[in-house]
């Protein structure tokens, strides 16, 4: 056959990607390294200097502080009460580094932050194995630098282990599908579809029940859903396929069903490849003793919720008020690979380019598995009723080596219409530089007065956009997607590691337990309306949940000492119920949200604290003002 122009015969790479290879660059023996290194400074850098986001990242730290506390591995719970929503993994992560690093937001982020790193060497091992070393690097970068992954990789969530146990099982399906003896051989390299060897099968089975422990069934489904359609898609590719398809004389109908007959088979062929009750069989059984163990000890009910409640009704129903548009997540996968989305347009043809190429072109099975990966995991999440970014990360790994076949391709054979295209990639990576320069100075005005300079920020991607206009001018691409690499790590090293810092620093329930009431020792805490999760962490002690006007005043009443958190939409309401003596001592900004949080208790102080809200002048407000 006639190799492709971008993947010479001579540059083959054995798996790994330890052998000789090309690299437009630099040596192929220093890309691993280089790719750890900026993997851990953007994942690693001021790992515990802002407080727990959001909802999601304190529930599951002070899930893992009350089973610590409890000395029980099996149960999970929630300020006292049975935890449902996920399975325990993140919580035995988070319970080493708790007894190794203390009850600290580092020691809630570095498991995760470690395996999102892992999930990075992976994603490099499985480019180097299906595609080449200079596609992986570049691939490799785009996965560490990307926005989605200094946010999402970086917090004490089960998204971490859910996509290192994804990608694994996703390397391990490669290995055992593109192994072969002589690489110049198209027939040996390209998959024919032997049957996966049941020690691979075991291996992806494994994997895909230490991720159910992180996440639930959707580690097991996923992953094999897109086995199985690479597996149709390859196997429907192949010459004996539509050497099947015979022409058959009779009628219409029997025609049809010879036919239907025909592809049925063929499509269950392609399935029986992968060895689906091999993984299946070996998944349950990962899982199944801690689910027995659970399930005894909570006559059930763990199981029944988080099956009922936690998946099928969080895809049918719109929960926690995570919704979205069909498209919602498209628009995720744009904004979650930035900046290395300003080249997306031209990635997604490129890639309909290689499908569509003549059919000995050796990088089709590797793209079909990339695509169907990809493909899978974004479309089956566009159907659920709740949304969010994290679900589709792990579609990450198999997404970014498509930015980095495109990439690789255009520094070696540029083509002149994708060489204008990049010019506007350029354009519009200092467009939202300098977006960042005035957005993140209001953010700062806003929320952390006196820390407007992080707007500088948005210099990095001016600077990269003039980088990367200039190597391309001049004719060196390997040096213009340089820049564009180097511009995503100090971009994203920056805004999450310092920048995410500096404007959460005194916002939030931290500040308010942490500062205002540190010298009080608060013995109980409550809640309006709802339990905030950082408010069982920090305070280290269950919330009590009011959900009435006359249940806080009862309860206060009770227990004089209490401190009340709640939402500034709620002041009125409560100031007007709160027993004699007790006020406002302390009032945070949300970070991205206009609305603050309150903390009321016994007023002992004549000062309000007060976390960058200079409109709020000092004043005693206690029930006898109304």
């Amino acid at each position: 056959y006639s190799p492709s122009p971008f993947w010479p015969q001579s540059s083959f790479v054995v798996p790994f990607g330890f052998s000789r290879g090309f690299s437009d660059v630099i040596p192929v023996r220093f890309h691993l390294p280089l790719v750890l290194f900026v993997a851990a400074t953007v994942l690693l850098t001021n790992l515990g200097g802002s407080p727990l986001w959001d909802e999601d990242e304190p529930r599951n730290a002070a899930c893992s502080v009350a089973m610590m506390s409890r000395a029980d591995w099996v149960v999970p719970t929630f300020n006292g009460l049975l935890r449902t929503d996920k399975p325990p993994l993140v919580n035995w992560i988070q319970l080493l580094s708790f007894s190794l690093a203390g009850r600290t937001e580092f020691a809630s982020r570095i498991g995760s932050a470690c395996l999102t790193i892992g999930t990075i060497f992976l994603t490099y091992l499985l480019g180097s194995l299906i595609l080449r070393p200079r596609v992986a690097i570049w691939g490799s970068l785009a996965m560490s630098s990307c926005f989605l992954t200094a946010v999402v990789g970086r917090t004490g969530t089960p998204d971490a282990p859910l996509c290192f146990c994804t990608t694994l099982s996703l390397l391990i399906f490669a290995i055992g599908l593109f192994r072969s003896g002589e690489p110049t051989d198209f027939d040996r390299w390209c998959p024919t579809m032997r049957p996966l060897h049941w020690s691979f099968a075991v291996a992806i089975g494994i994997s895909s029940g230490l991720g159910m422990l992180a996440k639930g069934p959707i580690a097991l489904l996923l992953p094999l859903l897109s086995m199985i359609v690479f597996s149709i898609w390859q196997t429907s590719s192949l010459p004996h396929f539509h050497s099947t398809q015979t022409s058959y004389t009779g009628g219409k109908w029997r025609t049809f069903f010879r036919h239907a007959s025909v592809f049925a088979s063929s499509v269950c062929s392609a399935v029986a490849v992968i060895r689906p009750q091999f993984i299946v069989g070996t998944a349950i059984l990962t899982t199944i003793p801690w689910v027995a163990w659970v399930s005894l000890r909570t006559e059930g009910k763990w199981i029944n919720d988080f099956l009922r409640v936690h998946n099928f009704g969080r895809f049918y129903e719109t929960m926690e008020g995570h919704s979205g548009s069909f498209f919602y997540f498209g628009v995720i996968a744009v904004v979650g690979f930035f900046p290395w989305s300003i080249v997306t347009g031209t990635m997604l043809a490129h890639t309909v380019g290689i499908l569509h190429a003549e059919p000995l072109d050796p990088r089709k099975p590797a793209v079909r598995l990339l695509v169907s990966w990809t493909v899978v995991w974004i479309a089956f999440f566009s159907f659920s009723h709740t949304q969010l970014p994290g679900y589709i990360w792990p579609a990450f790994p198999a997404l970014s080596m498509l930015y980095g076949l495109f990439l690789a391709d255009w520094c070696r054979t540029p083509h002149p219409l994708v060489s204008r295209m990049m010019y506007y990639g350029w354009i519009s990576l200092g467009v939202i530089g300098a977006g960042m320069l005035f957005g993140l100075c209001l953010l700062a005005a806003r929320t952390a007065p006196g820390q407007e300079w992080i707007g500088v920020i948005g210099l990095v991607p001016l600077l990269g956009a003039f980088a990367g206009w200039s190597c391309q001018s001049r004719g060196n691409h390997s040096k213009a997607v340089a820049s564009l690499a180097v511009t995503a790590a100090v971009t994203m090293i920056l805004l999450i590691g310092v920048a995410a810092d500096r404007i959460s620093h005194n916002t939030g329930t931290k500040f308010l337990v942490s500062h205002v009431a540190k010298d009080k020792n608060v013995s109980r805490w409550a809640s309006y309306q709802h339990v905030v999760p950082s408010l069982v962490f920090y305070s280290q002690k269950d919330v009590a949940n009011l959900p009435t006007p006359i249940a806080v005043r009862q309860h206060l009443r009770i227990y004089p000492d209490c401190h009340l958190l709640f939402d500034d939409m709620f002041e009125q309401d409560v100031l007007q119920i709160l027993p004699d003596g007790y006020g406002i001592l302390g009032r945070s900004h949300h970070v991205f949200s206009s609305r603050s949080l309150l903390l009321a208790g016994p007023l002992t102080k004549s000062i309000i604290h007060t976390a960058h809200t200079p409109e709020h002048s000092p004043q005693l407000l206690s029930s006898e003002h109304y």
